[in-house]
């Protein structure tokens, strides 16, 4: 009884994966047009190791980065400050681009809606990207 569960099993397994095959199967070639690099956008709240490797990875990318900043009311904070130091003065230094910061207002603790916000509006602008 164990014997044909299992090949019937591994019958419904190939099956699911001829399927899976014919669906991201292509004939077309590369289309070799001109690329247009991505608007890259990063949130950061603070300056950490992991913030800094994704922007490193960001400029690898794309000339075009936005680092979203979402201050809050009563959360007072010097990474806007430091931001020129930390950031914009080595990515000149390095011939790097330099990534823009781009300051939220945020009432009452509300991350994540100003930046659902802000990037929707940016995606609206700039619809070929």
């Amino acid at each position: 009884m164990a014997i044909p569960a299992l090949l019937a099993t591994m019958f419904a397994v190939h099956r699911y994966y001829e399927k899976v095959r014919r669906e991201i199967d292509i004939s077309t070639p590369l289309d070799a047009e001109p690329l247009v690099p991505p608007i890259l956008v990063i949130t950061m709240q603070s300056w950490t190791r992991l913030n800094k490797q994704a922007l490193r990875t960001a400029m690898a990318l794309s000339r075009e980065i936005k680092v979203i900043y979402v201050k809050e009311d009563e959360k007072p904070t010097d990474f806007c400050e430091k931001w020129r130091q930390q950031v914009e003065e080595p990515a000149q230094k390095a011939n790097l681009p330099v990534p823009e910061l781009v300051q939220l207002h945020s009432p009452y603790r509300l991350v994540v809606t100003p930046i659902v916000e802000y990037v929707k509006k940016l995606a609206s602008e700039n619809s070929d990207r």
